[in-house]
């Protein structure tokens, strides 16, 4: 499954970014997160445990790009649903601020491969939901 929102922002790439880079920002926009901490110095190759509703999600950043994109990849999952899963934030500047792009990679395990098209919907409307809400929020701090 693969899922790809982008919004307009009224904010610098760098201060998107930045917004990204602090976790209590992840909190106030992403749907049903109630945890961020980072372990270690942010940048590539840190990683990030986050708990979206009952699942508790280890995240390996693989990607830095200061002001431009940052990815991870989940490294560990308390609730095994999907096999990979990998997330790109990619910021490009704009006459007015910036485009922000969400993309997200999710392959399921093989027993639920049968519910894909349940988890499909699901996921889509969690990550679509993101966007607007990443966009309000940028709005308000900038």
């Amino acid at each position: 499954m693969q899922f790809i929102n982008t919004v307009e922002l009224n904010a610098t790439p760098q201060q998107v970014f930045d917004s990204l880079a602090n976790a209590d920002h992840w909190l106030q926009w992403f749907p049903n997160m109630s945890h961020v901490q980072w372990q270690g110095i942010k940048g590539e190759g840190v990683q990030c445990f986050v708990k979206v509703g009952a699942i508790g999600i280890d995240e390996h950043f693989i990607r830095w790009d200061e002001g431009e994109r940052m990815a991870f990849y989940i490294s560990a999952k308390s609730i095994p649903l999907a096999k990979k899963m990998v997330e790109d934030y990619r910021i490009e500047a704009t006459e007015k601020g910036s485009r922000f792009t969400y993309a997200v990679g999710l392959q399921m395990r093989t027993p639920l491969k049968v519910l894909t098209p349940v988890f499909n919907a699901s996921f889509s409307k969690m990550f679509k939901e993101a966007v607007p809400s990443f966009q309000a929020f940028t709005n308000k701090i900038v």
